[in-house]
């Protein structure tokens, strides 16, 4: 059974600030040298590859499984960090990324390639991400937007001066050696992985108000309504004593944790995820309208599956506009609530709690080999069709964005530009990338929109500008085309980490990203030859970027599609209350 969720000591809660900003640069150190890294593959490479007449079909094939194969590994990302820290995570990716960059720069076949880098380099690059991910959510709570923005203008520094770089050291020393160079900088990742203290290192505590605050409904914003947390109440006074002894127990446990000599990783190594049975019954009405049910199973048996878990109140961060930190409550004074046949935390009366936990018990995974699986990877995400939109949805747009950014360097080449011109082109994207990722939280909060609706603007701007790229073969023109590149690039990038934990609580996020990961990773294996295919048999990177606008259009498609049947269904709701309330007058 997967290891219990990160508890916080009753009356504390992360930093939010302190040392979270220390773990904020550790992971835009990371992102500097790594990502810019990936990317830069096509600026690198090229030569290599036309001197070994590699087919665009295979190059994308190349590109396109480093990015599946990641992504497809995201399915793990729950586990493994259950498993193991966050810390050790992103030491283990570090050592991947480095000596898959070695291998890559004596590679010599399309086979070395597709393994050196599509392979090797990708799981290291998937395992950073995921570590460093998760460690920034795990510090921040109400200040996380700002903290993510922090972190993501320190990131794009790295576009900026790394074609530059990479044209100067091809100058001189030639692409594999400028490889060597390139994974020598990414070896720099460690250090910020050694920065990824646990959380427990850093906890604060909370005033009188804050923890009210924790416990409290998002009311206060009127934009969704508070968090119904149910604890199933005790049969009897036998089942009031089992109950005792099981967090009698759970304290025994915790104390001896304490005691071993890596219980410094003890919180980290934990799933932010709780499993079904594992998961006290809550629904979690989002601005979708679509509400969230999990199971619990008071019979459930194990060496940790036992364990009970207080009732999680949820912090919706103004500035992020939706993304959530949950904090434990006190499981006791829950089951004193309901045992007193009073309601529970939230005023739900002991009647519906039963009824509830039957009906989710009812309708959970069953058991066996099955039932474990979709319990160990929260696969009942799946059954949230919000949730689902929204991951093809960003998949869809990744996969465009992705593939536009690796082929940029093709695409340029494509028009007769040198190494050193294509290198000015990026670094300019990057430039106007970072200013407005800057510039990003405080446009969203100007604009007082959700994220996906600005993530969505971005989109647009995106399409518009590749759109343009089709006709500009002009140098002077292309400046223009990079900065509005990097404008919507710099939008898109920011409110894109943003758009699934804006859904979804933390306590499930490692496990809905995992998922979105798999997802995107599919989709890079089945559309991604496809890239090349088409630009070997047209003969012209200008059809590539209509495709690619397609397919980010179909994302807008999606999710309007969404927007309008909630619309739709939210004014059948008001006309139907209000003939209701007309027929009883």
């Amino acid at each position: 059974m997967p290891p219990p969720p990160p508890v916080f000591p009753e009356g504390y809660g992360p930093p939010d600030g302190g040392y979270g900003f220390v773990v904020a640069a550790a992971y835009a150190l990371n992102n500097v040298i790594i990502i810019p890294i990936l990317q830069n593959f096509g600026l690198v490479f090229r030569d290599v590859l036309v001197d070994l007449e590699i087919s665009g079909t295979n190059i994308a094939v190349i590109m396109n499984l480093n990015n599946a194969f990641g992504l497809a590994l995201g399915l793990f990302n729950g586990p493994i960090l259950r498993t193991f820290s966050y810390r050790k995570v992103a030491m283990v990716g570090s050592g991947f990324v480095f000596f898959g960059m070695v291998l890559t720069a004596y590679a010599s076949s399309f086979a070395e390639f597709l393994v050196y880098y599509g392979i090797v380099m990708s799981a290291g690059y998937n395992l950073t991400m995921a570590s460093f991910a998760y460690a920034i959510n795990t510090y921040f709570s109400k200040r996380r937007a700002m903290a993510m923005g922090f972190a993501m203008t320190l990131t794009g520094l790295g576009p900026v001066f790394m074609p530059l770089l990479i044209s100067r050291a091809m100058k001189e020393f030639g692409p594999r050696y400028t490889a060597l160079l390139l994974a020598a900088l990414a070896l720099h990742s460690t250090v910020g992985a050694f920065l990824l203290h646990p959380v427990r290192w850093h906890l604060v505590k909370l005033s009188k108000g804050e923890c009210v605050a924790v416990e409290g409904a998002l009311g206060p914003r009127g934009r969704r309504p508070p968090l119904t947390t149910v604890a199933v109440p005790p049969a009897g006074d036998e089942d009031e004593a089992k109950a005792d002894g099981l967090l009698e127990a759970v304290a025994e446990k915790e104390e001896g944790a304490d005691k071993d000599g890596d219980a410094e990783d003890d919180v980290d190594t934990r799933a932010p995820m709780l499993t079904v049975r594992q998961r006290r019954l809550s629904g979690l009405s989002h601005r979708s309208g679509l509400a969230r049910t999990a199971s619990t199973d008071p019979t459930h048996t194990g060496p940790l599956g036992t364990t009970m878990w207080a009732s999680m109140a949820s912090i919706d961060s103004e500035a992020l506009g939706g993304s959530m930190l949950t904090l434990n409550a006190g499981i006791t004074d829950a089951a004193e609530d309901t045992a007193n046949g009073h309601a529970g935390r939230n005023g739900v009366a002991n009647g519906k709690a039963k009824e509830a936990a039957k009906s989710a018990k009812s309708a959970g995974p069953k058991g066996g080999i099955l039932g474990a699986v979709v319990r160990f990877f929260d696969l009942d995400l799946l059954r949230d069709p919000v949730y689902v939109n929204i991951m093809l949805g960003l998949s869809f747009a990744v996969f465009a964005e992705m593939n536009f950014s690796l082929l940029t360097p093709f695409i340029l080449a494509d028009r007769h530009f040198g190494t050193q011109d294509i290198a000015y082109l990026l670094s300019i994207i990057a430039v106007s990338d970072i200013v407005f990722r800057f510039l990003a939280p405080f446009i969203k909060k100007a604009c007082k929109q959700p994220v996906r609706v600005m993530y969505i603007m971005g989109l647009v701007m995106l399409i518009t500008t590749r759109t343009v790229l089709i006709w500009c073969y002009s140098y002077d023109a292309l400046i223009g085309v990079m900065v509005s590149l990097g404008v919507a690039k710099g939008l898109r990038t920011v409110y894109w980490v943003l758009v699934i934990p804006d859904y979804v609580p933390l306590e499930r996020l490692p496990a809905a990203n995992g998922l979105q990961s798999v997802t995107n990773g599919l989709i890079f294996m089945i559309l991604g030859p496809g890239v090349g295919v088409i630009r070997d048999k047209l003969g012209d990177y200008n059809y590539v970027i209509m495709a690619i606008n397609c397919l980010t259009a179909l994302t807008i498609i999606m999710w309007g599609t969404e927007a309008v049947i909630r619309m739709t269904c939210a004014k059948g709701k008001k006309a139907a209350d209000v003939e209701r309330a007309a027929s009883k007058s």
